[in-house]
């Protein structure tokens, strides 16, 4: 048996734990029974190396809590794989020191006969009035692993992971000096070992779920070199997944992708596949380490695919590609040269997002959807939540723009949720914008945060005017910022008799008209630099609400009914009644005085409050 930082002779790695937890004075805190919790997560991800090379796995947790102590044993094919070290990345290995540093002890060995790792990490501190338990994620030590000979997916796992010499996480709760266990969940994972005459090593299983159920042999993985990037391509076993589409009432297939070492993955299915989740309303959601894509079937639009490939193509034949690809070094370097130019920081590498359909040499490049689809950025560690201002796309002329994002944490980890009806390169900034006079205005909070946003511009550098009337121009670009478009859905011309293509507003009242959010007179003008009233606000407010998916007043008896409060409700017009039941319904619209004041023009500052409103309560944006 090899030992590795001369690993005292206990009867094991619990064993090392109990005896120097035992030298540790319990505080009556420490006596508290714990509460209800989350497993602590131990992750290891997915790999290929050659055969007689080396390969470097970090072991990863996320502690959903504090860790005091653990011990593990990993388990591994010895005619495999040969263990080269353990090198500790938290932890310090010299047990004559290791009880004054701040990370605790650190003690591993290895058995390349027998096949299994040992590892023991303790804080010294815990019990104490100060203790360095492990709170955050972290990297735990890192494998360094040799393939001796060529193999499919060969998985390293804890075999028993209810027993406490294979598997101990404590929290530094005791009962009665005993120390609390927390409840632990194991990922292990798969290493792919390749010849190296092998010009794509064999494919090797992954893991699928369908309603978070695993499906064995349903997906396998190849991974490969290109243009100096790894790709991981996950190809999915399209007839076994439809057959457990069409024979249940499933609704999602999850492809959780975890490797440390690829740049580019992409998630394969056919037509077929796609045109049965479609009529179940099913999603496929990809999890990577950069990102998780989250995309309904229907929003494919495979029948549409179907006719630019050729309908004479049967649907199983049609490849779909779902791709999350980490942003080229020269398209992150536009991207950053963006963000210096708006004066804004930008948090973590950009990302792309790609669907192609393809058949033999012809493709199709999914790029628009009819609803907004889910994008979750992972955000690196350590950056303050409170700079993570909103996600935003780079537009193929260089421009960085606005997409409705919202901040969520879990398990330890920031995530930006982007809802986008575009394919793209995403990001996230931080920008923190204020304009002086609005520093006591009633709308400072809703203004400061929509520009900083990207959505609303000043009138000068430093001032908003927030108490200044609003052309129909500058709603209309507002409200598409807002709402994340940049570019009409189709190729439909306008006709509006007073704007020209030299306009500055001309793409911009294109893409609202094409997305149905304004319409213009009767005499065929849109009066661009016409003052907006209030309820002609509205109703554009309430067709934003059909993209956004908010209910609305569909009727004009609930409308009379819900505006009746309102001492104004009779100079209402008959064509925005129902446009502005629907905001007063959602909270958007609130009036002044028991008012609606429907034909007054409407301000800046209203415009940024309304605007806010709606997107909070889309859940487009936080709060």
């Amino acid at each position: 048996m090899q030992k590795y930082f001369k690993m005292q002779a206990v009867k094991s790695s619990l064993a090392l734990l109990l005896v120097a937890g035992s030298m540790q004075f319990i505080s009556k805190a420490a006596l508290a029974e714990p509460v209800e919790e989350i497993p602590v997560l131990l992750s290891m991800g997915n790999e290929f190396v050659e055969v007689g090379a080396t390969v470097t796995i970090p072991i990863k947790v996320t502690p959903n809590g504090e860790i005091a102590s653990y011990n593990m044993q990993i388990d591994f094919d010895p005619k495999i794989f040969s263990i080269s070290a353990i090198n500790p990345r938290y932890g310090s290995s010299e047990m004559d020191t290791c009880v004054n540093t701040i990370e605790g002890c650190f003690q591993a060995s290895f058995d390349n006969t027998a096949g299994w790792i040992r590892t023991a990490w303790i804080d010294m501190t815990t019990g104490t009035s100060n203790p360095h338990t492990i709170k955050e994620e972290q990297v735990l030590f890192d494998l360094v692993i040799q393939a001796k000979s060529e193999a499919n997916a060969s998985y390293f796992q804890i075999v028993d992971p209810t027993n406490r010499e294979s598997l101990t996480v404590t929290d530094g709760n005791f009962t009665d000096q005993v120390p609390h266990q927390r409840e632990v969940k194991f990922v292990g994972g798969s290493i792919t070992a390749y010849m190296k005459s092998t010009d794509v090593p064999p494919p090797s299983g992954v893991p699928v779920y369908v309603d978070g159920k695993l499906q064995e042999k349903s997906a396998t993985a190849v991974t490969t070199t290109v243009n100096n990037q790894v790709v991981m391509t996950i190809t999915v076993d399209n007839k076994k997944v439809t057959e457990l589409i069409e024979g249940n009432a499933l609704k999602k297939v999850m492809l959780p992708i975890h490797s440390t070492t690829a740049n580019v993955v992409i998630g394969e299915l056919n037509g077929k596949l796609v045109k049965a989740m479609e009529g179940k309303e099913a999603s496929i959601e990809i999890q990577t380490n950069l990102a998780t894509y989250t995309l309904p079937a229907s929003q494919i639009r495979i029948d549409n695919i179907s006719d630019a490939i050729g309908k004479d193509i049967a649907l199983e034949d049609i490849k779909i590609s779902l791709k999350i690809a980490e942003t080229s070094s020269d398209q992150t370097g536009n991207v950053e040269s963006a963000a210096r130019s708006g004066h804004f920081e930008l948090i973590g590498k950009p990302v792309d997002f790609v669907i192609e359909a393809s058949y033999g040499d012809k493709k199709v490049i999914v790029h628009q959807f009819n609803h907004y689809v889910l994008r979750s950025l992972v955000l690196p560690q350590g950056v303050d939540p409170a700079k993570m201002t909103t996600g935003v796309v780079a537009n193929e002329d260089g421009s960085l723009t606005h997409v409705p994002t919202t901040i969520r944490k879990e398990n330890e980890t920031y995530y930006a949720d982007i809802k986008s009806l575009t394919n793209s390169t995403y990001s996230v900034i931080w920008n923190s914008k204020t304009f002086q006079d609005v520093a006591t205005h009633w709308s400072k909070t809703d203004v400061n945060d929509l520009a900083s946003r990207l959505i609303i511009q000043g009138t000068t550098e430093n001032q908003f005017s927030p108490d200044r009337s609003i052309t129909r121009a500058e709603f209309t670009a507002i409200m598409l910022r807002a709402l994340g478009l940049r570019s009409p859905k189709d190729t439909q011309d306008i006709t509006f008799s007073d704007i020209g293509g030299a306009d500055w507003y001309m793409q911009d009242v294109k893409t609202a008209v094409s997305y149905g959010l304004i319409s213009g007179y009767e005499d065929g003008t849109f009066k661009p630099n016409g003052q907006i009233t209030r309820a002609e606000a509205m109703v554009i407010i309430d067709r934003a609400m059909s993209i956004t998916q908010l209910e609305k007043v569909k009727t004009d008896a609930a409308a009379i009914d819900l505006l009746s409060s309102f001492t104004d409700v009779t100079t209402i017009p008959s064509w925005a009644r129902q446009a502005i039941a629907s905001a007063v319904k959602q909270g958007i619209a609130q009036g002044a005085e028991n008012k609606l004041a429907p034909s007054d023009n409407i301000t800046r500052a209203q415009t940024a409050t309304m605007i806010r409103r709606m997107l909070i309560k889309a859940g487009l944006i936080n709060a």
